[in-house]
């Protein structure tokens, strides 16, 4: 469970632009044989689709069609003293941590 900041969805952005606007200027210098001409393409190209990209990723975090919010819920271990309770709850905590879940516990 997370929500993608507006940094994140920069870096995203701009490494994708990256490869692509590499893969726009290739192609154009692969067609046109004149390298000025690729990059000048290139150039213009990353600009306009890095803001349509951006403003896109924006909108579709606005959007809930195909996104599952998970419900919060409790876990309560609760057995005989010295029976693995803790030990369980501090790995479980590791383990959902790692995933990134918003966890909290309390003892």
């Amino acid at each position: 469970m997370f929500k993608e900041t507006k940094s994140r969805s920069v870096v995203k952005t701009l490494s994708w632009r990256a490869l692509a606007t590499l893969t726009t200027i290739t192609l154009v210098f692969i067609f046109t044989g004149k390298l000025a001409m690729a990059v000048t393409i290139g150039s213009f190209e990353v600009v306009a689709k890095i803001a349509l990209y951006f403003f896109h990723e924006r909108m579709w975090n606005k959007i809930s069609f195909g996104r599952k919010d998970l419900s919060p819920f409790v876990l309560w271990f609760t057995g005989l003293p010295a029976s693995g309770k803790t030990a369980l709850a501090d790995s479980l905590f590791i383990i959902l941590s790692e995933k990134k879940c918003t966890v909290e516990r309390i003892d």
